[in-house]
């Protein structure tokens, strides 16, 4: 975006994608603008947080530019996952505004701080690996196949055979006592017990169900 246009976008309305603060705009409203327009703007778009600039829309300007760009960077690092927005100095009616301009995210969502778990006696920051584990957890039917992780169930393979997207013609079908090991937003990884083998199927193929024979429960893989 260059400054032209961020000019443009300072004179305009406030809208969805817009927002002035004054140069005394605290750490938290920083974060949660940043965020808040990462986790809602749609591919290719952009949003401009102007600090500089008085409730009324009057600029009064930032008294030191570079210290208020090295404090936004900070704050945005600590967001969780991190963000990384450009930030640029306008000169506006002899005054200097920090155009703070962020695009829509592949990480989303984002939050105004870390994820914290237990490890041991101490509470620590999550990995992003954890973090990603902890949404996808929420998810339906993704929560409910992590719940069987570690049990034995029973999986059947409808239209094709256990860990291959090739559809099989006819009525096919086969079964097998197996574990789940992992699962997230995309993927569940199975133990097949009787010869150790792991195969995957992506979570959209895959049904909740019961092994009523074996009185346990069991997931339906359709080809």
């Amino acid at each position: 975006m260059t400054p032209e246009n961020l000019v443009g976008r300072l004179a305009a309305k406030e809208d969805g994608f817009v927002e002035r603060k004054s140069k005394g705009v605290g750490a938290h409203d920083i974060r949660k603008t940043v965020t808040a327009f990462a986790n809602t703007l749609p591919k290719g778009q952009q949003a401009v947080l102007f600090i500089g600039v008085g409730d009324r829309g009057g600029v009064e300007g930032c008294d030191n530019a570079d210290a208020m760009q090295k404090r936004i960077r900070q704050l945005c690092l600590e967001c969780y996952p991190p963000l990384a927005p450009q930030c640029m100095v306008l000169t506006v009616e002899g005054k200097d505004v920090v155009a703070v301009v962020v695009d829509a995210s592949a990480d989303r969502p984002h939050f105004t701080g870390p994820a914290y778990i237990r490890q041991g006696s101490e509470s620590v920051q999550a990995s992003k690996a954890v973090f990603d584990a902890m949404v996808d957890a929420r998810l339906s039917p993704v929560a409910a196949i992590q719940r069987l992780i570690g049990q034995t169930i029973t999986v059947f393979a409808i239209g094709h055979r256990m860990g291959q997207l090739v559809h099989v013609q006819g009525d096919y079908r086969e079964s097998a006592e197996c574990r789940v090991t992992t699962c997230d937003a995309h993927m569940v990884t199975f133990l097949r017990l009787n010869d150790s083998w792991e195969f995957y199927e992506p979570v959209g193929r895959i049904e909740l169900s019961r092994d009523g024979r074996m009185k346990r429960p069991a997931l339906v893989v359709r080809g």
